[in-house]
C-alpha cells in the first residue's frame, strides 16, 4: 500500500510560519533596493497587488515583456530569489520541535499513516479498508513543493518504521523536493513554455535556465520522473496546502492523466478552512465536503463515475500544528 502527499505551502501555514506570498513581499518591497530597476520592480509588485504564489509566478511574464530587457529581468527575479531564501531561512528557524516533542510525534504519527480518520465516515471506511487490507504494510511517501525543511524536522520526531511481531506495519520515505532547498538553487517560474516564450530574450536557453521549473530539474537530475513514478505506484493521493495554481500545471496535469488512467487509485484532498463545522449539525460537514469534491472534479476534470474515488478531509484538527512557532504559545493537548 502506497500513499503518497503533495505538500504545498499549506503545510507551512499549519505549522505557524508566515510563508504567505504577501507576507514575503510585505518584506520585500520596503527592503532597500541596489538599484532603479529593481526600485521599479518592487513598485509593479505593489500595484499589481497579488495574493498568492501562483498569481505572482504568473504576471512575471508580463513583466518581462513590459521591461523588454532580459539582463534586467533575469536581475528582478534573482534579486527576489535571494531575499526570498533569506525570510524563508529565518521563518525556517522558528520551528522548535523540542517543546512538546512526545505530543508531536504522536499527532504526525496519526496524521501520516490515519487520514482516512479525518474524513466522513463513508469515506473513513473505504480508506480504512485499503490501508488495513492483508498482510501488506503502508509506505508513505512525501513530494513537497517547498523549500523550507519543516517537514523534514516534523517527521524527525517518528520513527521510520512500524513494526510488530517482526513484520511492518508502516514506513515512510524521506520528503523530495519538486522545487528545491534554501541555498540549493530554489526554483521559482513556470513548467510551460506557453507561459513565458513571449519575454523577450536573444537566447531561449537563457530564458529557460532563468524561469522553467520543470526544464531546470531535468538538467539538474531524475527528479521529475522519480516523482511521477512514485505517483504512478500510489495507491492513494494525498493533496494537502497544494494550490495546484497555473505555475504548477505540468504536475496539475500529470495527477490529473495518472488518477484517470489508474481506476482502483484515490485521491484525498484537504482543504483549508478558516472555520470549523459545528459537528452537531450534520448538514455542515456534508455541505463542505460537496463542496470541495466540486472543486476536485473542476480541477481535474472528472467524469461523475470516478467521484467515489475522490475524498475529503472535512476535520479541522487534521495537521494543526501552530504551536511549532516559537512565540504562537498555542494549547496543545494531545
Amino acid at each position: 500500500m502506497h500513499i503518497t502527499y503533495l505538500i504545498g505551502n499549506g503545510f507551512d501555514l499549519s505549522c505557524g510560519l508566515e510563508t504567505r506570498y504577501t507576507n514575503v513581499y510585505d518584506k520585500y518591497c520596503y527592503t532597500l533596493s541596489p538599484n532603479d530597476n529593481i526600485s521599479e520592480f518592487k513598485k509593479t509588485i505593489l500595484k499589481n497587488n497579488y495574493e498568492n504564489w501562483t498569481d505572482f509566478e504568473m504576471a512575471l511574464p508580463g513583466f518581462g515583456k513590459k521591461l523588454n530587457d532580459f539582463e534586467k529581468f533575469s536581475e528582478c527575479i534573482l534579486d527576489f530569489t535571494a531575499f526570498l531564501e533569506d525570510y524563508l531561512k529565518e521563518q525556517e528557524s522558528m520551528i522548535d520541535i523540542n517543546q512538546n516533542k512526545n505530543t508531536l510525534a504522536s499527532k504526525i504519527r496519526d496524521y501520516i499513516y490515519h487520514v482516512d480518520r479525518y474524513c466522513l465516515q463513508a469515506s473513513e471506511a473505504a480508506l480504512g479498508s485499503m490501508i488495513q487490507r492483508g498482510n501488506e504494510h503502508t509506505i508513505c511517501n512525501f513530494v513537497t513543493f517547498n523549500y523550507t525543511d519543516t517537514l523534514e524536522k516534523c517527521l524527525s520526531t517518528v520513527s521510520k518504521s512500524i513494526a510488530k511481531n517482526s513484520q511492518y506495519l508502516y514506513q515512510y520515505n524521506n520528503p523530495i523536493h519538486v522545487h528545491g532547498v534554501l541555498y540549493n538553487g530554489i526554483l521559482l517560474g513556470l513548467d510551460n513554455e506557453k507561459f513565458y516564450k513571449d519575454i523577450p530574450c536573444d537566447d531561449a536557453r537563457k530564458l529557460r535556465n532563468l524561469i522553467d521549473k520543470v526544464y531546470i530539474n531535468s538538467r539538474y537530475s531524475n527528479i521529475t520522473n522519480q516523482i511521477l513514478k512514485i505517483i504512478k505506484e500510489s495507491n492513494i493521493i494525498v493533496i494537502f496546502g497544494w494550490s495546484m495554481g497555473e505555475s504548477d500545471s505540468f504536475w496539475v496535469e500529470n495527477v490529473k492523466k495518472i488518477f484517470s488512467g489508474k481506476p482502483d487509485m484515490h485521491l484525498v484532498y484537504v482543504p483549508y478552512y478558516s472555520t470549523a463545522v459545528n459537528k452537531r449539525f450534520r448538514n455542515q460537514s456534508l455541505n463542505r465536503e460537496d463542496e470541495q469534491k466540486d472543486f476536485i472534479m473542476k480541477k481535474f476534470d472528472l467524469s461523475e463515475n470516478q467521484r467515489g474515488r475522490v475524498h475529503i478531509v472535512t476535520d479541522t484538527e487534521y495537521m494543526k500544528l501552530d504551536f511549532l512557532a516559537k512565540g504562537n504559545n498555542k494549547l496543545i493537548t494531545a
